[in-house]
């Protein structure tokens, strides 16, 4: 009898049974029917945005500015020419077995190299099928012949043998690199946060988003170039990773009349 069946066989009848009490489900079980439910719905976001093709909207909230689902804008460009452009990580932690299923863990962040406080966290867990039918295949098509970048990563094979957990980190490294060297298009990035349930309500994803709304690449390159020769962090502001001064001194700007950052006002909430 089922763990939450509660009917009741004729013979319990006649012995007085009325029903049956239904067994707790196990903490595990929870844990297992919980993750089912966000793999299962991120899985059927990224196959609609695949399908859809719409993705110029959804983009912005995470920093990626495109005019298409094929084509880049030319402030993202700017950005990635400069270095300066929202890069994702994907790391694979390792996997977990739960729930009679195979569950990698990916621990996964959204940041810019040129903002310290802008990097945006957040950990999913997915079977090797979500990863296959929501990720690979439609990235894979996606991609065309411009996949063949992935012919030293390949993905894994099916059944979840040895080495699977190695062949995905090698495979979501390579995906990561095409999508920060703006090599893949943005139906691709779409699709790969939309899989990974990206946070668009996190506090420092919507820093970083309005610094890419409203920033001037011309200004960051201002700013790129001073970094090779100026060492106070006075002088170049929070831009300056290695400073131990206190936040609200890096928050200084570099001066001149192009330079119009305004981190200040980008940290407040909406």
């Amino acid at each position: 009898m089922a763990a939450n069946d509660t009917n009741v066989s004729d013979k319990e009848k006649k012995l007085g049974f009325t029903e049956v009490e239904a067994q707790p489900y196990s903490k595990d079980s929870l844990e297992a029917s919980v993750r089912s439910c966000a793999a299962e719905s991120a899985q059927a976001a990224a196959l609609a945005a695949a399908n859809t093709k719409k993705c110029a909207d959804y983009l912005p909230a995470f920093g990626f500015l495109a005019t298409s689902s094929v084509d880049w804008s030319p402030k993202h460009l700017a950005r990635v020419k400069l270095e300066a452009q929202p890069k994702l990580e994907i790391v694979v932690r390792g996997h977990e077995e739960l729930g009679s299923h195979t569950w990698y863990v990916l621990d996964c962040a959204i940041w810019r190299p040129c903002l310290e406080f802008a990097r945006s966290e957040w950990r999913c867990y997915r079977r090797l099928a979500h990863l296959r039918q929501g990720l690979h295949d439609p990235i894979k098509e996606i991609l065309g012949s411009g996949y063949e970048s992935f012919s030293s990563t390949p993905f894994a094979g099916l059944g979840g043998r040895s080495g699977t957990t190695a062949r995905l980190r090698s495979w979501c490294q390579t995906l990561c690199r095409c999508i920060n060297d703006a090599q893949a298009p943005p139906l691709a990035v779409s699709v790969t946060l939309q899989l990974l349930a990206a946070p668009t309500k996190d506090v420092a994803m919507i820093a970083l988003a309005r610094t890419c709304a409203e920033d001037d690449p011309r200004d960051l390159g201002d700013i790129s170039n001073a970094q090779g020769s100026v060492t106070d962090c006075s002088q170049v502001g929070f831009l300056h990773r290695n400073c131990r001064a206190p936040r609200s001194e890096c928050w200084q700007f570099v001066s001149g009349p192009k330079v119009r950052l305004r981190m200040q006002t980008v940290l407040k909430a909406p």
